[in-house]
């Protein structure tokens, strides 16, 4: 595993995140390689998506600079400390939904509060994907991706509850994944590589992977970097990305 991310991280930071892909491209009936026209997304997220505390905005790492320059984008909606419903509502206030042709959205780490029982938080989750569904244009396509490892971090926030809101944390990102008694429905794509390769053993944000403080929760750039490649990914198997 400790191989697998110093691969992703050398080969983002030597030749962009496109490195990270296979180098078997998909092809048409004909042998021809596929290429994708410039597509346009948005990623709803807090601050472990957002620019923070030295960890920079998963957005601004996900295309390289020629794809920049061919069109691609990602609009970032993450704002730090944000719940699940502030995000909708920042949703909701987004101009020119039309011209979207996808939607990422990593949130719920400030929902985890063990006294907000999971069922009304996985509905907020679920109204959240409804919500979109019902203004997104019907061609754009709806992504969800786990929530990032911050075992140590709720035991620090919930004294004498800590496990309780782990627990939460893992059945959150069960529906996320479609398992559990309420799964999230309604959506076009969901992954975890991210959630997997910044854990440790026991559940932990990595220590190599935090930011100066030590919080236990924010990741740093390089592991922002990782998560980048796995939005990649999803992209790619949707569509989206020229591998």
């Amino acid at each position: 595993m400790k191989k697998l991310v110093s691969f992703c991280i050398v080969c983002v930071s030597l030749v962009g995140l496109a490195g990270c892909f296979s180098s078997r491209n998909p092809t048409s009936p004909d042998g021809a390689a596929l290429v994708v026209q410039p597509t346009r997304g948005v990623c709803i997220g807090n601050s472990t998506v957002a620019n923070y505390r030295g960890g920079a905005a998963v957005a601004s790492l996900l295309f390289t600079r020629e794809e920049l320059a061919q069109g691609y984008s990602c609009q970032s909606l993450a704002v730090p400390g944000h719940t699940i419903d502030q995000q909708l509502e920042r949703w909701q206030s987004l101009p020119q939904k039309d011209r979207l042709d996808w939607i990422i959205v990593e949130i719920g780490l400030n929902d985890l509060d063990p006294g907000d029982p999971l069922e009304a938080t996985l509905q907020r989750y679920q109204r959240l994907i409804d919500t979109i569904n019902r203004s997104k244009p019907a061609k754009a396509k709806l992504i969800i991706a786990t929530m990032t490892p911050l075992r140590e971090r709720l035991k620090d926030i919930y004294r004498g509850k800590g496990n309780a809101s782990y627990k939460k944390w893992v059945a959150m990102n069960d529906a996320i994944m479609g398992k559990g008694k309420i799964p999230i429905t309604g959506v076009d794509f969901r992954f975890n590589e991210h959630t997997l390769l910044l854990a440790d053993k026991k559940g932990n944000l990595k220590p190599e992977y935090e930011i100066a403080e030590k919080d236990h929760v924010h990741q740093n750039t390089a592991a922002r970097l990782i998560v980048a490649s796995t939005w990649r990914v999803a992209l790619a198997k949707m569509g989206m990305l020229t591998p």
